[in-house]
């Protein structure tokens, strides 16, 4: 039978932006409560049968009580129409393995029809080794089996994966936003989908951003995006998200919708090469482009600065100001200098003062025995002197290196 299915993650309850005030925090936080309202109203409207949540339900593995509380109340009422929840834990609130804290999702383990994609108690990681799935159920008598890693700190190509799949049974993988790994998470990525590959797994559903400019290879699995609800991520922006209504149906899903947006929020990030304008008119672009985004609704902006510049032209940029001005004018607003300074001097390394100062000195006995045309004992004496003075200042640096 066809299940209806709400995908989504990145809901992000309680996240705050790197250098967001307090009191900003607050109505960001009054913002994504709003949202989480309008989400819930949305998958009730959409007469779903489950509803995935593909990491980061929280922003924080410590949530304010009024955030959990709201959860708690809308999980309820999407209990009470029949509607199944399934959470996957993500980087944003899951406790760090060495904390041994619970994680917050254990709150809702009571609650009917809701379901923690959890492949450990407390996410503990014992063993890199998969093997069992975290959810075996039916779904409108139709059975479903998903697995998930241990841990979203731990990164997928290093999963020893031994999936115990059903024969009889839809087998999904899912994961949580893998842009926590930084740079290297398109590699690790790639890697994870050729290993999941060897079994016998109809869809993968990927949360959080969704990775581009991959080589595409024939798998034998669909590849799903469960979109994120708010977008936090400045560098690989999702192109849509929202919540995305999808339908499965022997063992794939077709999605019927296009992704509803719920979140009031952009999130833009944009680059500017100083070296790209002309130097007089770098100050001006740089205002031009905090004006172009500025909304004290919802501008949540990142530009960044990259280029060389000699240390005049760079002090001549008004930084401080323009970071004055983004935050004055935007809701969220961060500027990241990133420009390098031309012919700027090689780092300093493997001094050796003392081999310098010998040939420095052996450089002016030279200079003084050509000049003078100093020659036969004479000359001998020039050298004598400097080596006594050489040797002094060489028991001098002996003994101020050996008390160091």
């Amino acid at each position: 039978m066809a299940i209806r299915i709400a995908l989504c993650s990145d809901i992000d309850l309680g996240f705050k932006f790197k250098h967001m005030t307090s009191k900003k925090g607050v109505v960001y936080e009054n913002h994504q409560l709003e949202a989480f309202e309008v989400l819930i109203s949305k998958i009730i409207e959409n007469k779903v049968d489950v509803v995935l949540i593909a990491g980061n339900l929280f922003g924080t593995p410590k949530p304010k009580n009024k955030l959990i509380e709201k959860v708690v109340r809308g999980f309820k009422d999407l209990s009470s129409r029949g509607i199944s929840v399934l959470i996957l834990p993500g980087s944003h609130d899951m406790p760090l393995p060495f904390s041994d804290d619970r994680p917050v999702h254990y709150i809702f383990e009571d609650l009917e029809n809701v379901f923690l994609l959890l492949s450990e108690e407390n996410g503990v990681i014992k063993s890199k080794k998969i093997g069992e799935p975290v959810f075996e159920g039916t779904i409108k008598r139709e059975k479903v089996t998903i697995f998930s890693p241990i841990s979203p700190f731990i990164r997928l190509d290093k999963l020893d994966l031994d999936l115990k799949v059903g024969t009889e049974s839809t087998n999904i993988f899912v994961i949580s936003d893998i842009s926590a790994f930084k740079k290297d998470f398109k590699t690790i990525y790639t890697n994870f989908l050729e290993k999941l590959n060897n079994f016998g797994v109809k869809a993968l559903l990927v949360g959080g951003v969704q990775p581009t400019s991959l080589k595409k290879k024939n798998f034998k699995f669909q590849i799903v995006h469960c979109p994120q609800i708010h977008k936090n991520n400045f560098n690989y922006c999702n192109e849509k998200d929202g919540l995305l209504i999808s339908t499965l149906q022997g063992g794939k899903f077709i999605n019927t919708l296009k992704p509803d947006s719920i979140s009031k929020f952009d999130v833009k990030h944009e680059i500017l090469d100083v070296n790209k304008i002309p130097f007089d008119k770098i100050n001006d672009s740089i205002y031009e482009k905090i004006k172009q985004f500025s909304d004290s609704e919802k501008g949540i902006y990142k530009l960044s600065l990259t280029g060389k510049l000699d240390k005049t032209q760079y002090h001549n940029i008004e930084i401080f100001k323009f970071q004055e001005m983004g935050r004055r004018f935007n809701y969220y607003y961060e500027l990241f200098d990133d420009i390098k300074f031309q012919e700027s001097s090689p780092d300093i390394q493997g001094l050796k003062v003392i081999e310098e100062l010998e040939q420095f000195t052996q450089d002016i006995i030279d200079r003084i025995v050509q000049e003078e045309n100093i020659k036969g004992s004479d000359k001998k004496n020039v050298e004598l002197i400097y080596e006594d003075a050489m040797n002094l200042i060489k028991q001098n640096w002996d003994s101020v290196e050996g008390s160091r």
